[in-house]
């Protein structure tokens, strides 16, 4: 594709913090998949708040884990809720679709 010579407006450095939160997104999914298991084990029926690659808060209440996130000022863009489901999720394969137990 030909310049136009045309510059994009600055954004005040929009787009670099949008690929910094993606990659921060991604480095914490990563350190979460490697401690999962052990994770799993440790607050089996609770939600976690996982930041900075360790179990921030946890509790059986998702909005208790939110309200202790927001009091210790961990950035919301940059951290991960999520129940630890000590039961298996189990999927139904079909030839056309794929069902799952939630």
């Amino acid at each position: 594709m030909a310049s136009t010579g045309k510059k994009l407006p600055d954004q005040g450095g929009a787009v670099g913090h949008i690929v910094a939160d993606l990659v921060a997104i991604d480095v914490l999914q990563v350190e979460f998949a490697n401690r999962y298991e052990r994770l799993l084990s440790d607050y089996p029926g609770e939600w976690i708040v996982f930041y900075d690659g360790s179990v921030q808060a946890h509790n059986k209440s998702f909005d208790s884990v939110q309200a202790e996130a927001d009091k210790m000022n961990i950035p919301r863009n940059r951290r991960m809720i999520t129940y630890m489901d000590p039961e298996p999720l189990t999927l139904i394969l079909h030839a056309d679709r794929a069902l799952s137990r939630i």
